[in-house]
């Protein structure tokens, strides 16, 4: 590697995000980027990588695409790997509040030094590039090559792999793992992915390797002839939910936790079960226990697990039984239905389209069924946030529609207040209980603004919940809404991503 000269090398943290977010960042385009091959050069990030010394290649990888519960996966299945005594690399995208989120070693992200010595080494490798004639690498995969060389670096013995967008032309998709996960696939990122849920699956399916095994959660059957064929064509194992595996969930008694970062005990329990006759199976007719709400984390679960048995039963590794079932009971993906606060309870969701808000509503009525619902909402153009409205408002007592403001996507608040007011006239006149309680319809300039106003209206016995969007329950995270005040400051230390 050639020497750095003092332009290539960030001399603070400051300095280092600067570098890295004056690249093109597709997840802070006004309009998203066409997912062709122009845009997503592969060829350009494998150069990358062998200018870093192929660090992708200094440990086993497991490789997760899909629409929806990806990163609950790996999440899970970083927690449960850890917890037996792995020490497991989890790169997930994009972040909340901090760019090392995104590179996390057995739950601790990379500190700010790092970053900045990671940033000084894509950064000179870039250069390397552009001056043989490539074109600039783009914002995600400097970050991608930055955490694939951070786990080297920190001498990882696993590494789960979150795939950025789609699958097929995804920067991690490089890699050469040695177990593929494909989750849930619904509709979302149509631009860039097709229109049909055959098209988004034959992108997720663009993980699958020659003769490396296939996990799928994915329950749509076009999604599954997709994947099932794409596997039979690269020879590749694969074990399917509801034909070769599945899980039993049930929400057990559930209790407000006591602190902000622990719950009081299990918010739920599943049973896993195997259905291949014949196959040797370690965990089979397992009980385990999960604190993530919602019945849609079953499917998560069944994945997270099935990857697990896979490692036992066919790879040859070796785990205590109780350490796995003691991570995965520990588990909790940020943002995911996550509980920031009590009296009046409070969740902050990343549901962002319309199959991930009905899995939200129904976790709610699974949980907190008798609780008044505040909905604070902001949506992306790019989404279905019709369709996503026409769901909330007969589950919610008040609907306040808001924006966030770290990316130019948002839908404005009049924009979605007035959609809201529609559906609900419509659906009044179309009803036959005409006597069916409006909810209230507010608008709020900024998520800030939205969440004071949710917590002056709620009451004790309420409960408050954000979603709609990714950005949103990042700038809501990046608040002190842990506590019981309802002052809100803004503290935008630096871009959020996607």
């Amino acid at each position: 590697m050639t020497n750095r000269s003092a332009r290539h090398v960030p001399q603070d943290y400051a300095a280092a995000l600067c570098m890295l977010y004056e690249r093109i960042n597709y997840e802070k385009q006004n309009h998203a980027a066409p997912y062709t091959s122009q845009h997503y050069r592969l060829d350009r990030m494998r150069e990358l990588l062998a200018c870093l010394g192929h660090p992708d290649r200094q440990y086993p990888i497991i490789h997760i695409a899909g629409t929806k519960g990806k990163g609950t996966t790996a999440t899970l299945l970083h927690d449960a790997l850890s917890t037996a005594g792995w020490r497991v690399g989890l790169y997930t995208s994009p972040h909340l509040v901090r760019l090392e989120e995104r590179f996390r070693v057995n739950g601790n992200q990379c500190s700010p030094e790092e970053l900045v010595g990671l940033t000084g080494q894509v950064i000179d490798a870039a250069h390397q590039l552009e001056n043989a004639g490539w074109e600039r690498p783009t914002f995600f995969e400097l970050t991608t090559a930055m955490g694939m060389l951070y786990f080297a670096q920190q001498q990882v013995n696993c590494t789960v792999l979150e795939v950025g967008l789609g699958g097929r032309l995804d920067s991690t998709n490089v890699c050469q793992p040695i177990l593929s996960v494909i989750t849930s696939i619904s509709l979302d990122h149509q631009t860039q992915l097709g229109e049909t849920i055959s098209q988004i699956a034959g992108e997720k399916a663009g993980i699958i390797k020659p003769r490396v095994p296939v996990i799928s959660t994915a329950r749509h059957p076009d999604a599954r002839q997709i994947i099932e064929r794409v596997a039979a064509a690269h020879e590749s194992p694969l074990m399917l939910l509801e034909r070769d595996f599945s899980v039993h969930w049930q929400a057990t008694s559930f209790m407000p936790p006591t602190s902000m970062e622990n719950s009081s005990g299990p918010v739920a329990e599943v049973v896993y079960r195997t259905l291949t006759e014949g196959r040797s199976s370690p965990l089979a007719n397992t009980k385990w226990r999960t604190r993530m709400l919602g019945r849609h984390q079953a499917d998560n679960l069944a994945g997270a697990i099935t990857a697990l048995d896979w490692m036992l039963s066919d790879a040859g590794y070796h785990f205590e039984f109780d350490a796995l079932r003691s991570g995965i009971a520990s588990s909790h993906a940020p943002a995911r239905l996550q509980i920031v606060g009590r009296s009046p309870l409070r969740l902050i969701d990343t549901a962002h389209n319309p199959v991930s808000i009905a899995a939200a509503l129904q976790a709610l009525d699974d949980h907190f069924p008798n609780q008044p619902r505040t909905i604070v909402f902001a949506c992306s153009r790019d989404k279905d946030y019709r369709d996503m409205l026409r769901q909330i408002l007969p589950n919610c007592q008040r609907l306040i529609c808001t924006r966030f403001l770290e990316n130019p996507r948002a839908v404005s608040p009049e924009q979605l207040r007035q959609i809201a007011a529609e559906f609900y006239d419509q659906a009044t006149n179309n009803s036959v209980n005409k006597d069916q309680r409006r909810p209230t319809i507010e608008q709020a300039d900024n998520p800030c603004a939205a969440w004071r106003r949710a917590l002056q209206t709620a009451g004790q016995n309420g409960l408050i919940i954000a979603m709609g969007s990714f950005f949103l329950a990042a700038e809501l995270m990046a608040q002190p809404l842990q506590g019981d005040s309802t002052e809100c400051n803004m503290l935008h230390s630096q871009p959020q991503g996607m």
